[in-house]
């Protein structure tokens, strides 16, 4: 109804440019409340070369004794899945292009309460439309199609409009909704290949349906073989499968026909309600079931094998769905050394259950990654290396498939690190040093002491030292302390390294201050000597000077070891303080001052 208006031209346009006179430009907004120019008044159903496919299923239909209800767009629009709700099926033929928000809606959730659905044409459920109250008489709701289509981004007034939240209603193609620049992100107002399992891809095509999987149920009967031709059942327009993200999970193709646009496919699925959804991909469908219009203007082609497959699928439509599976609950995800494990809650009716993984939140997608799992468990032994991997599980029986669980995550573990190699322990005074290599994969390391050589034992002396050396300030005094260690991770410790050990130095003792200091005035100099001091080792004397005997002392000479100095620096007639001290031992400490001594130059 939506379609044959759309395609309507009484009173000069239509929705479309070619039939619209005298510009050529399509009208935005088309009338109910009009003949149709074609075929003689009765719009597209009588048919001709490019039309009447309606006619031939119906005729099928009621010959073969379906009990068959019929309706409009319009009572699908207003009425919604209340329309279906009494029926096992519900069926679109022929060319079915113009859909309203409300109508794909019905059908969502039609799908998702159990009931089939068969498209048993093309170019289904293209342009979204709106409807309208007729604008003149009864001003009846609903009687006028408004469908701006591609003049959308400049006159449609819901997306001229500042409120983003009708842009879902935008009269436009329903694939284009969720794409730029609307970006509308909603469960209905998105490609119809979400629903219907493939959509619309090209014409005109005049051509053959091809088998591609005669093991499908629906081709029960008819003896085809992959290859057989449905000959002259494709066309005028086509639909193919699209992997752009919306396709239904489960969707299996049975036929796979060339066309001058690629591939057009007849595919089946089944929700996790249990609905059946079959689409023929091709308008002309129904002229293998009935010989309407033959021989003037079209010629024969009905095909026996087409009626069987087309009963099958009804017989499946006739047959309540079996219960929906639930979906799997409580999935889990540990991870371990190399694999992640998943465990989940089993769900009854459930024969296998199938694994969707991911590497992001979210975008574990439509096609399973492991599939067949007779158990509640499962071991990703191939897991993406180092990153967290996501997970959700569904149940499967038969061709039904329930909707995803819940998400779980987890990253794999590493291995155990290898030893750590090239140990080496430095003995300084009051400590030793460790230092080693890196091992792969190491968070931290384990340091382990012993006083004898192999006596490490098992319980660390240090544990998580997070560089690649370690200081033993508290080693065991006196004596050589052995060292091992080890690397870490969250998988396990490692053997131990090779053993390294040092002895912690003893503190070093500042010589003994000189002795027997003595100043005396020689010449214009001062001449001060000292007896060595008693400590061996001496590297050196240092003299200092003041004049004051509260100091401050000024170095004033550093010598190599020597028992005497001449000042000649000073001033007539002034006294000066002298202090001598003693330089060495193994840190080359310095002495106490020795006792000062007085002097007063001439």
């Amino acid at each position: 109804m939506n379609t044959w208006q759309a395609y309507n031209a009484w009173g000069g346009r239509s929705a479309y440019d070619f039939n619209s006179y005298p510009d050529h430009v399509h009208a935005r907004k088309v009338s109910f409340n009009r003949p149709y120019d074609r075929n003689a008044g009765t719009g597209d159903f009588t048919g001709s070369m490019s039309s009447g496919w309606e006619l031939n299923m119906l005729r099928f239909l009621e010959r073969e004794g379906y009990d068959v209800t019929y309706s409009t767009d319009v009572d699908l629009h207003e009425q919604g899945l209340a329309l279906v709700a009494s029926h096992k099926a519900f069926l679109s033929v022929g060319h079915d292009e113009y859909w309203s928000y409300a109508m794909k809606s019905a059908l969502h959730e039609a799908r998702n309460s159990g009931k089939h659905l068969g498209f048993f044409g093309s170019n289904a459920i293209y342009w979204q439309v709106r409807y309208e109250a007729a604008r003149s008489g009864t001003l009846a709701p609903n009687r006028t199609l408004v469908t701006y289509k591609e003049a959308a981004q400049t006159e449609d007034p819901l997306w001229l409009d500042v409120d983003r939240s009708n842009d879902k209603f935008i009269s436009v193609r329903f694939r284009d909704i969720a794409a730029p620049p609307y970006n509308v992100v909603d469960a209905i107002a998105q490609p119809e290949n979400g629903l219907i399992g493939v959509m619309y891809h090209g014409d005109p095509v005049y051509g053959d349906i091809v088998v591609s999987d005669a093991t499908s149920w629906i081709y029960a009967g008819t003896a085809v073989s992959n290859g057989t031709h449905f000959v002259g059942l494709l066309g005028y327009e086509t639909d193919a499968m699209f992997s752009n993200g919306f396709a239904p999970a489960g969707l299996q193709k049975v036929a796979e026909s060339p066309d001058d646009f690629g591939f057009s496919h007849v595919t089946v699925y089944t929700a996790a309600s249990g609905s059946v959804v079959f689409a023929t991909g091709s308008m002309q469908w129904s002229w293998g079931l009935d010989d309407y219009n033959v021989p003037n203007p079209r010629t024969s082609v009905l095909d026996p094998r087409v009626q069987t497959t087309t009963r099958n699928v009804l017989a499946r439509f006739a047959v309540a769905p079996p219960p929906p599976l639930l979906p799997p609950a409580g999935l889990q995800a540990s991870g371990q050394v190399g694999k992640i494990v998943l465990s989940w809650s089993a769900v009854a009716n459930a024969t296998t259950y199938s694994v969707y993984r991911a590497s992001t939140s979210g975008g574990e997608g439509t096609t399973p990654y492991r599939t067949g799992i007779a158990t509640t468990s499962f071991a990703d032994t191939a897991p993406i290396a180092s990153v967290p991997n996501y997970y959700q599980v569904t149940a499967v029986n038969g061709a039904v498939e329930s909707a995803k669980s819940n998400e779980a995550s987890a990253t794999p573990q590493p291995p155990p690190p290898p030893a750590p190699t090239g140990l080496q322990a430095t003995g300084q005074v009051g400590q030793i040093t460790l230092s080693w290599s890196a091992a792969a994969n190491a968070t931290a390391y384990n340091v382990y002491r012993a006083t004898t050589s192999g006596g490490e034992g098992a319980t660390p002396y240090r544990t998580g030292v997070s560089g690649l050396s370690f200081t033993d300030t508290t080693p065991v005094a006196g004596v050589t302390n052995y060292y091992q260690v080890t690397a870490v991770n969250g998988s396990g410790e490692s053997a131990k390294s090779n053993e390294a050990n040092a002895t912690p130095q003893a503190a070093a003792t500042p010589p003994a201050a000189p002795t027997n200091v003595a100043a005396t005035p020689v010449g214009a100099n001062i001449k001060i000597t000292w007896t060595q001091s008693s400590s061996a080792g001496v590297t050196a004397n240092k003299v200092y000077r003041a004049t004051s005997s509260a100091g401050p002392f000024t170095l004033i000479a550093t010598l190599t070891p020597t028992t005497s100095y001449v000042d000649n620096t000073v001033a007539k007639k002034t006294v000066y303080y002298y202090q001598v001290t003693a330089v060495g031992g193994n840190a080359a400490l310095e002495s106490t001052s020795s006792a000062s001594v007085t002097v007063t130059t001439k």
